[in-house]
């Protein structure tokens, strides 16, 4: 059975402790953390500045009045989902920017691989709209639709799509148009 638990760096002490996916502490620290949470719980409730379930607060989007669920609540129900994403997408974008190294190598060799490999009755590499077609770079850019693309390229409807496919090689003038088209950007 396979396990989560692993060898991590205590972010206190920076001793070596076993602990799941999520654990910071190791137990010492963590025990002398719940304590120093709990001294800071007890000035807040002396002093009154403490929310107690079921009190009303007031919403950080919208500022709305609720009522009061959970000690971390800071949205009203109707502005929690939205608050709550752009949160989490922007720890997943800070997650991202500190892991890129790590993590766009691999995916890149994937992607190469999969544009790189054949197709199984013609033997020719498939042709995906990437970077190296212009045309449909161009489309995907603009949000254009072949018809568009047609009217910006001068060129008909069928050839923007067999340009798109690589059932055409594309020619020089629609490479430059192309380029031109995407630095007006």
């Amino acid at each position: 059975m396979d396990t989560t638990l692993r060898d991590r760096t205590c972010r206190g002490c920076g001793r070596r402790f076993e602990g799941g996916p999520r654990a910071w502490y190791c137990p010492a620290c963590r025990h002398e953390r719940r304590k120093a949470q709990s001294r800071a719980y007890k000035v807040r409730r002396r002093m009154g500045t403490s929310r107690p379930l079921g009190s009303v607060d007031h919403c950080s989007v919208c500022g709305a009045a609720y009522t009061v669920t959970g000690p971390n609540q800071r949205y009203c129900p109707a502005c929690a989902p939205d608050a709550v994403a752009a949160v989490d997408r922007q720890q997943a974008l800070d997650w991202y920017r500190h892991n890129r190294d790590h993590i766009n190598p691999v995916r890149n060799a994937k992607r190469r691989a999969q544009r790189e490999s054949a197709m199984p009755r013609t033997g020719r590499p498939k042709t995906t709209p990437h970077a190296d077609n212009p045309v449909a770079s161009l489309r995907r850019s603009r949000g254009w639709s072949q018809d568009e693309a047609a009217r910006a390229l001068g060129i008909s409807r069928t050839s923007v799509s067999r340009y798109e496919s690589g059932r055409l090689p594309i020619p020089g003038p629609v490479r430059l148009l192309c380029a031109a088209l995407m630095a007006g950007d």
